[in-house]
C-alpha cells in the first residue's frame, strides 16, 4: 500500500517513477512527482520572454510549456499606441503520444533572456509516474503531476544600475500511467495533470506589471499572459502565459475502469487496453 508519498523525478528529460507491483497498490496519501521536462526540444518548450533596456529595461514574459495540448504565449511590452516593443515568447507546441511511450513528463515554459546574463530558467513541467499491479490498483488519494506555475524574479544591471524584473509563464502538466487487471479511482481521488499557472502582479512601487494567464484545465485552454504598457518612467513587466495540459492514460485488459461520481480527473485522459512492451 502507498500510504503517502513524494517522488522528485530526475532534472534530465525523460526520467521518470514507475512502481511495479505484484500485489495491489491503494493510494490513500498524497503521490507527487513534480520535475518533468528541462532541457529544450524542437518544439516542446516555450519561446522565451525578453528584458532590454529600452522602455527603462521592461520585460516580456514567456510562454507556457506544452504536451497534451499547447501552451499560451506570454504578454507582450507595448507602448501607448498598443504597438509592441517588446513580444512575449511562443507558447510551446503540444507534443508526445495519448499511450504515453516513452513515459515521461510535460515541458517547462520558456526562460528570460537578459542581455549580457544568462537565461533565467522557466517553470517546470510536471514528472511523469507509472503505476502498474498484476492484481489491481485503487485510488482513494491524490496523484499529483500538475505543471508548475511559472516563477520570476528581479535584479540590477550592474553596469547602469538599473533595476529590472521578468515574469515566466507555467511549466505544462505531466504525464501519468495506470495499468492492471482491475483499476477503481474512489470518491476522494483526483488524479491532477493540470497546466501550471503563468506568473504576473498587480503594479506596485517600482514596476508596472500585469496578470499571467492560467494554465490549461480539461475543457479549457491555458491562458495567454496580459500585455503591459511602457510608460517610461518604470520597469513593466508582462504577465507569463498558462501551461498546457498534462496526459492522463489508464489501461486495463479491455479498456474499462471504474469510478465514482466525485472522482476528479485534471488531465488529458484516455484509456486503452494493457500491452505487451
Amino acid at each position: 500500500m502507498i500510504t503517502q508519498a513524494t517522488a522528485n523525478a530526475s532534472t534530465q528529460p525523460h526520467h521518470a517513477l514507475a512502481i511495479l507491483a505484484r500485489g495491489r497498490i491503494t493510494v490513500v496519501g498524497k503521490l507527487g512527482s513534480n520535475t518533468g521536462e528541462l532541457v529544450s526540444a524542437s518544439t516542446c518548450t516555450a519561446g522565451a520572454g525578453m528584458t532590454m533596456a529600452s522602455c527603462v529595461y521592461s520585460s516580456s514574459a514567456s510562454g507556457g510549456g506544452a504536451f497534451a495540448t499547447n501552451g499560451a504565449k506570454g504578454g507582450d511590452v507595448v507602448n501607448g499606441s498598443q504597438q509592441v516593443v517588446y513580444a512575449g515568447g511562443v507558447g510551446g507546441i503540444a507534443n508526445g503520444n495519448e499511450r504515453l511511450i516513452p513515459l515521461r513528463g510535460g515541458c517547462p515554459s520558456g526562460p528570460n533572456d537578459l542581455p549580457g546574463y544568462t537565461s533565467k530558467e522557466g517553470g517546470s513541467g510536471g514528472g511523469a509516474i507509472q503505476l502498474v499491479s498484476s492484481v489491481g490498483i485503487t485510488i482513494e488519494g491524490v496523484i499529483d503531476v500538475g505543471g508548475k506555475a511559472g516563477g520570476g524574479g528581479s535584479d540590477y544591471f550592474d553596469m547602469v544600475g538599473t533595476l529590472t524584473a521578468w515574469f515566466e509563464g507555467g511549466g505544462a502538466g505531466g504525464g501519468m500511467l495506470l495499468e492492471a487487471p482491475t483499476i477503481t479511482l474512489g470518491a476522494n481521488a483526483v488524479l491532477d495533470a493540470k497546466g501550471g499557472d503563468g506568473t504576473g502582479c498587480t503594479s506596485g512601487t517600482f514596476f508596472n506589471c500585469s496578470a499571467g494567464g492560467g494554465g490549461a484545465r480539461p475543457g479549457s485552454p491555458p491562458v495567454i499572459g496580459t500585455n503591459i504598457t511602457c510608460d517610461g518612467n518604470k520597469p513593466a513587466v508582462a504577465g507569463g502565459g498558462g501551461g498546457g495540459l498534462g496526459r492522463i492514460r489508464i489501461n486495463t485488459p479491455d479498456g474499462v475502469y471504474t469510478k465514482a461520481s466525485t472522482t476528479v480527473e485534471n488531465g488529458a485522459l484516455t484509456a486503452g487496453m494493457i500491452e505487451t512492451r
